[in-house]
């Protein structure tokens, strides 16, 4: 799992485990990006499997319970402070691990050049 403790106990991990965690977030963000914006040839199909009538029905049901002072359940309280300890605060540590990978590799494949480069020169 992604948010799980025992993953980030600092073990290394190989870079196929890395990309399938960059995956895995990738999915959950374009999932909620797309509910947030549908596709544009999408939405009118929507609007015409829902009538005017059904329209008016709902928006009478939302001005019944005002949503602002409607209470929360304490499972929320519980959700959210799961999510922040499992998902975000793991997130930045991803980030942090990804960020040195990708410096780490960057500097390995320049000091690789570097010598090639100073071979090629003694050699001709």
């Amino acid at each position: 799992k992604i948010g799980s403790k025992s993953y980030h106990s600092g073990i290394n991990h190989s870079e196929e485990t890395s990309i399938k965690n960059m995956l895995k977030m990738a999915k959950v963000l374009f999932g909620l990006h797309f509910v947030d914006h549908p596709p544009t040839h999408r939405r009118s199909t929507w609007r015409k499997l829902v009538s005017s009538q059904r329209k008016k029905a709902i928006m009478a049901c939302f001005r019944m319970a005002p949503l602002h002072s409607v209470t929360r359940h304490r499972a929320m309280n519980m959700f959210l402070r799961a999510y922040r300890e499992l998902w975000l605060e793991a997130e930045e540590d991803i980030r942090a691990r990804l960020i040195e990978d990708l410096c780490v590799s960057y500097f390995y494949r320049l000091f690789f050049f570097e010598q090639t480069v100073a071979r090629n020169l003694r050699k001709g």
